[in-house]
């Protein structure tokens, strides 16, 4: 029977982040406000205090030893290496390609990947004395963001995510998109049909995750607010609506139209 880590304090309905050091032997569990190193011989945790952000956003980020976090302002704090509890105040690096806010960090292939609300930067691990070891990678910065934090999920070696942009020089939303970052590049998997469920939704709520159902792959998209889970199979690049019954039976339709909430097609 598994032991209870006592010592672990999180708030309710937070979210959670885990990594894990390179050894094995102590993982890191993280939500927005607090961040825990837990010690899996004695199955002990400790909570992180010096130097650590008081509030991050969503992600943590393991690269060439050291764990990455990011708070609201698009900042990078950075541990020492291979020792999360420990946390310099000059190691830190902004993601300001944009104006706006850190939206969520994750990593893909070698790269550190800070999504903005309407920017995406990428950094790499430039081993400097100083300060932060990354430095950004000059000219790839994307002029897409990301919409909730809470819809990014990993498959394939990409990330799926609801995303965010906006014209040059405007402050309001140009519109949401579901899209794949494959690397440095930035793609488009959204139909005219989910834009639409996506923008009468507003995405204040949303949950992604990445599933694996009868040996396809799916990026599933959950819509409290208008009560709808879209899945997206990535094999074969098609909608669907997703439901769930009784026995755990899944019903995948396919979505050749949206429905608003109010009812009427779109």
């Amino acid at each position: 029977m598994p032991t209870a880590i006592t010592a672990i304090s999180l708030g309710a309905n937070e979210l959670v982040d885990f990594s894990q050091t390179l050894d094995g032997t102590k993982l890191i569990v993280k939500t927005t406000t607090v961040a825990y190193i837990v010690t899996v011989a004695t199955n002990s945790a400790v909570l992180i205090a010096s130097n650590y952000p008081a509030v991050t956003v969503r992600g943590i980020v393991y690269l060439d030893g050291t764990f990455y976090v990011m708070d609201p302002y698009g900042v990078i704090y950075g541990s020492d290496i291979d020792d999360p509890a420990t946390w310099n105040a000059l190691n830190f690096i902004s993601a300001n390609s944009e104006p706006d806010g850190g939206v969520t960090i994750g990593k893909i292939n070698q790269y550190v990947v800070a999504f903005g609300n309407y920017s995406i930067d990428f950094f790499y691990d430039a081993g400097n004395a100083t300060g932060s070891p990354l430095s950004q990678v000059q000219n790839g910065s994307l002029q897409y963001g990301c919409a909730n934090g809470n819809s990014i999920a990993y498959a394939n070696a990409m990330f799926y995510f609801a995303s965010n942009s906006k014209a040059q020089g405007q402050a309001a939303s140009a519109g949401f998109q579901i899209a794949v970052l494959n690397g440095l590049t930035y793609e488009k998997i959204s139909t005219d049909s989910i834009e639409r469920i996506l923008n009468n939704d507003g995405l204040t709520i949303c949950y992604g995750s990445a599933v694996t159902i009868l040996a396809h792959n799916f990026y599933i998209l959950s819509l409290p607010n208008s009560n709808v889970t879209l899945a997206y199979d990535i094999d074969i690049k098609q909608w669907y609506y997703f439901t769930t019954q009784a026995a755990f039976s899944i019903t995948l339709t396919t979505l050749t139209s949206a429905t608003n909430v109010d009812g009427t097609t779109v």
